[in-house]
């Protein structure tokens, strides 16, 4: 009788930390996850502003001669 508490114990300890371990690496790929998405967040924005950056020199090109066809017509 006494054997068999003892194997149900061990059997208990043993997926208690089965358990544990899956919980540890389910939490740090989340936080993997979560570093990976903030850093393609960041790159988006900073993607982003450099598209912008780059097309401003075109806008403000494109603006004046607007402005000097608009001017002449009128």
């Amino acid at each position: 009788m006494e054997a068999a508490r003892a194997e149900a114990e061990k059997i208990r300890l043993l997926g208690g930390a089965e358990a544990s371990a899956i919980e540890a690496v389910g939490k740090a790929e989340a936080e993997r996850m979560r570093l990976k998405a903030s850093a393609y967040k960041q790159y988006g924005e900073a993607a982003m502003l450099s598209l912008v950056l780059e097309s401003l020199p075109k806008v403000s090109s494109t603006d004046i001669i607007c402005t000097h066809v608009c001017d002449t017509v009128l």
